[in-house]
Order: structure tokens, then C-alpha cells, then sequence
């Protein structure tokens, strides 16, 4: 996740994450879908301020691929 050109953001997997409960609230308090277990989805929850944001999603070794981005307001 970049704030212009500062990267602010990044998860490769987000059961590694030091907030994985936090993540888990989140998604169901606004209405997403639940992560499986282990799985290696990547997933961020942070706070941000009004402004511009760019979402940039690359694959592992920079190989190609299909992603799905989805961004929520966590009540």
C-alpha cells in the first residue's frame, strides 16, 4: 500500500501477521469474507487519513497471475 511513493503497507500472509485476530474482527464487522486458517492471503488492516492511496499486488518471485483487490471501511 503507497502513499504516493512511500510504501506505508504490506502483508504476504496475513496468518503470519501480529494482529491476525484484529484482521479477523475486521473482515467480519464489515461484512467479508473469512480467511481460512493458514491460509496465504494477504490482508492489511491499517488506518488511514482522507488522501490518495494506491494498492499495488505483485506475485511471489514476480510471477503473473489474477488478483482480486478489495478495500472495506471497518465500522
Amino acid at each position: 500500500l503507497f502513499s504516493g511513493t512511500t510504501a506505508i503497507g504490506s502483508n504476504d500472509n496475513w496468518s503470519s501477521a501480529s494482529n491476525v485476530a484484529e484482521i479477523s474482527a475486521a473482515a467480519a464487522s464489515a461484512g467479508a469474507f473469512a480467511f481460512t486458517a493458514g491460509s496465504r492471503d494477504a490482508a492489511l488492516l491499517i488506518t488511514l487519513g482522507a488522501g490518495n492511496y494506491t494498492a499495488s499486488v505483485s506475485g511471489v518471485a514476480n510471477t503473473t497471475g489474477t488478483a482480486l483487490v478489495e478495500i472495506y471501511v471497518v465500522p
